[in-house]
């Protein structure tokens, strides 16, 4: 059993460092998009990983619905908390992606200001 999890890292190592790169450039990619869609706070400079956080203001609504309603636009978010929303890229992640992300939330975002 520890051959396979040495296994695991190993193949990790050889062949995912490098694609770390590409990870935390679409997530700084994302973090420079996020703050321009009214409503999302975002410090870019604090994005440092593949892993981003923003938090959302209180006029759109609670944050769990944001989130149902990210699902229901394929966008795939998890919750750490109070007004917050996770967003991580990955290695089925493209440029591309973290683009149509951006104007998903956008949609989405927009149409809650309206209800609001």
């Amino acid at each position: 059993q520890v051959g396979v999890l040495a296994a695991a890292g190993v193949v990790a190592l050889q062949t995912m460092v490098d694609r770390l790169a590409d990870d935390h450039a679409h997530a700084a990619h994302l973090a420079g998009g996020l703050p321009q869609i009214p409503g999302i706070s975002l410090d870019p400079d604090q994005v440092q990983t593949n892993i981003v956080i923003f938090e959302l203001d209180q006029g759109l609504g609670s944050t769990q619905h944001f989130i149902s309603r990210l699902a229901q636009e394929g966008v795939k978010v998890t919750y750490p908390g109070e007004r917050r929303v996770r967003m991580v890229t990955h290695r089925h992640i493209a440029a591309d992606d973290v683009d149509e992300a951006l104007v998903r939330v956008s949609k989405v975002v927009a149409e809650l200001k309206a209800k609001g």
